[in-house]
């Protein structure tokens, strides 16, 4: 296999250059990642309240009923919400991050950003679901071993949704590749990780949550310059690469 550790960069360098990349289309940018932030929000709320009355329905149920049994059945309707909850909100993120990293990617190649993002997102939602599941399952495997292992691959297995979003490669193959372009920056990119949460958060505390609605794509478009920079992966339709 190809070996991706190469090229150098650093965490201000790149965030300099995706502010010049997503500059000149910073209010399509921010009106998307708003909608979406909106989005989510209004699901979960929703899902909230159901929640939320369904609980309070069955706890009700078991306070008048009395005895252990009723209490335990009232616990498993609040554990059986919450995987469905799961289960129905999960597939909405991983389609709406899927858009939003080939939005960065198109910005990052200094292509217009072109919201036919979305439909590419849904043709791939299969791919976006199995990968999501996999790197989140390797990422609570790792934690398990001692929580440092977890970060570690959290760390490298970050570029998943932009292979599934830049290649035709299926959702095992994303996360062998996303592994092997980010296994040679491990340090690099958990400094970044680590520096764009400093940054997100002034731009938290400073503007009282509205700034991350410019921060969060700027910090999309930086991530998918050190993947396009790694990868050396600087074209859209280019051949998928061998993992």
């Amino acid at each position: 296999m190809e070996n991706y550790a190469s090229a150098d960069w650093s965490p201000v360098d790149m965030l300099q250059r995706a502010w010049e990349r997503a500059s000149p289309y910073l209010i399509l940018l921010a009106g998307v990642t708003f909608a979406v932030y909106a989005v989510q929000f209004g699901v979960s709320l929703v899902f909230g309240l159901i929640q939320g009355v369904i609980v309070g329905i069955a706890s009700a149920v078991a306070q008048d009923r009395g005895g252990q049994e009723a209490e335990v059945a009232a616990q498993l309707v609040r554990v059986l919400l919450d995987i469905g909850k799961s289960f129905l909100t999960f597939p909405l993120t991983m389609f709406t991050t899927g858009a939003l990293a080939r939005l960065a990617l198109s910005v990052a190649r200094g292509e217009p950003a072109d919201l036919g993002a979305f439909s590419m997102a849904f043709s791939k939602i299969g791919s976006l679901l199995l990968a999501g599941l996999l790197t989140g399952l390797a990422v609570v495997v790792g934690t398990c071993c001692c929580i440092i292992p977890g970060i570690i691959v959290g760390v490298g297995l970050q570029f998943v949704v932009l292979v599934v979003m830049d290649t035709e490669l299926g959702a095992l193959g994303a996360v062998q590749y996303a592994w092997a372009v980010a296994k040679g920056h491990l340090l690099n990119l958990f400094v970044f990780g680590l520096f764009m949460g400093l940054v997100g958060l002034a731009a938290f505390c400073g503007t009282c949550g509205l700034g991350l609605v410019v921060f969060q794509p700027v910090a999309l478009v930086a991530q998918a310059l050190i993947y396009i920079h790694v990868s050396g992966r600087t074209q859209d339709f280019l051949p998928d690469p061998v993992v």
